[in-house]
């Protein structure tokens, strides 16, 4: 009796977990938030705008450190931009297509530079924070793996496998 109850309690909280997921994409849909903001070097910021270029405050502040172009050796083009940003006073590289977390649901991404001088030293950079506010997308199934892993830990592998 008590095998049949535990796993009628894997089939639940599995359905409710798929359930949740499903909510959590289609309202996510509608609740996601791009912020975008220059990042400088010498000078904190928290000010963003949103897609009405309304000022909105961060919790945080950005400052550009140090902003790196790499390039390919044979013919120089470049294959990678990258910028160490200090987040509330903790160095992070944030490149193209490599994006910092800031946990569940947002991420900050370089999305542009500008060009100080003709030799190519940056002063500042345009990051956007997007933030997933119900809809973590491929964060979702870690979420849901950690809550079920820790239903196992809790009450034992042997029940959900019997």
């Amino acid at each position: 009796m008590r095998a049949l109850r535990s796993r009628k309690t894997a089939c639940w909280l599995l359905g409710l977990t798929a359930a949740a997921c499903v909510v959590g994409e289609l309202a996510g849909a509608c609740l996601n938030e791009e912020l975008r903001g220059m990042v400088t070097k010498g000078y904190d910021t928290n000010e963003a705008y949103d897609r009405d270029y309304r000022t909105v405050r961060l919790p945080y502040s950005l400052r550009l450190k140090e902003f790196r172009i790499e390039r390919n050796a044979a013919d120089g083009t470049p294959t990678q931009y990258a910028a160490t940003v200090v987040i509330d006073g903790k160095e992070t590289v944030v490149a193209v297509n490599a994006p910092h977390s800031m946990g569940l649901g947002e991420d900050i991404y370089l999305v542009d530079f500008e060009p100080a001088d003709d030799d190519g030293n940056v002063d500042a950079c345009l990051m956007m924070v997007a933030a997933q506010l119900l809809n973590p997308d491929y964060k979702c199934p870690l979420v849901v793996g950690k809550a079920f892993e820790g239903d196992v830990a809790s009450h034992g592998l042997h029940e959900f496998a019997t």
